[in-house]
Parts: C-alpha cells; structure tokens; sequence
C-alpha cells in the first residue's frame, strides 16, 4: 500500500523505499475525530453560509507527506504536529504537507538505520505520512495566522486550510491541533 502510493505520487528522483513504520497514538486518532465531526457539522449547515447553501463536498480526509527532522518527526509521532515548528511561511503560518513526497524531501533530514550503508552514494532519510483534515481552502500568504475568514461565511469562520493553489492543491497548511495526524514514518533513500 505504502509502496503503491510512494511511486504514485512523484517520489524523489531515483529514491529506493526502505521502510515505513506504522504509527498509532490513539489519543491524536481520538482529537482527529472529534474536529472531522465538528468540520462536518459546520460545513453541512446550510444555516452557516450567506447562500443558504452547505459546503460538505469539500471536507475530505487527505494522505499527504511531511518532511523533518528525525527529532520532530519523532515529537509528532508522540504529540502530534506543533505549528510552533513551522518556519518557512510562505502560504501562511501552520503545519505544511505536501501532495507529492518529492516536495517534502526538500525538507525531510538524514536519519542513521544499523545496517545501510550510506558510503554509496545514497543518503537515507525519513518523513511523516499523514492523514490531513481538509475543508475549504484559500490561497495562503507569507508568514499569515490564522486562515482568512470566509467571505460566505454568516458566523466568520475562518478558512479550514489555506494552499498554493485553490484549485490544484500541491501544498497543503493546517492550523489547529489535530487536523493531521500521523500515519507512518516512511524510510527511504535518495542519492546525495
């Protein structure tokens, strides 16, 4: 499965998959549900928009990849992802995840596994992937918290994500706890 949509999605180029290790933190799962709960009630309410009309087609629960530290990915493993991290803003300040693994290369760092070698020219690295809460969605800008506020939206809710581009999403920005949580650390190796 994992493999599928590694090679699926436009993974670094002549990357080799190592490994991907399953995570389960059943608190983070929990807090996830609760918030999916709320955005389908809020996105479902025709009462909630100025045109009388729901929103519920965009909620949706997105595989995306995240790229880090080893120590990061290892706090996001055990407490979940902290916007207080982010420091390249560019599409507003929140946790960013990325449609393509290639993308989140750019960001994932070495980590050391016993037994690869790395002396062949290759390094081994390890990113997050991540199931993502996703609603309605504005382009985002530098260094912005939190989201804009929907124009249509009656009580002034604020844009569940912000993006690159609307309507073909490559980098996706989350900014409440537990609007993504973690589903595998992913190994794998790239050339140097």
């Amino acid at each position: 499965q994992i493999q599928t949509l590694w090679h699926s999605r436009a993974p670094p180029k002549k990357s080799e998959l190592v490994a991907a290790l399953r995570v389960v933190n059943r608190g983070q799962l929990t807090s996830f549900k609760v918030l999916l709960s709320e955005y389908s009630q809020r996105l479902s309410s025709q009462k909630e928009f100025t045109d009388g009309q729901g929103r519920a087609e965009h909620l949706s629960v997105k595989t995306l990849w995240h790229g880090s530290s080893p120590k990061v990915l290892w706090s996001i493993c055990c407490d979940g992802f902290d916007r207080a991290h982010a420091t390249v803003c560019v599409w507003g300040k929140g946790c960013y995840f990325a449609v393509n693994p290639d993308y989140a290369n750019r960001y994932a760092k070495e980590v050391s596994v016993p037994g690869l070698d790395d002396k062949d020219g290759y390094v081994t690295k390890a990113m997050c992937l991540a199931m993502v809460l996703c609603g309605e969605m504005a382009k985002g800008k530098n260094q912005e918290y939190p989201a804009p506020v929907k124009p249509h939206s009656k009580m002034l809710h604020k844009y569940e994500n912000t993006c690159d581009d609307p309507n073909n999403p490559g980098i996706i920005v989350t900014y409440k706890d537990y609007q993504a949580v973690p589903m595998y650390v992913v190994i794998y190796r790239v050339p140097e």
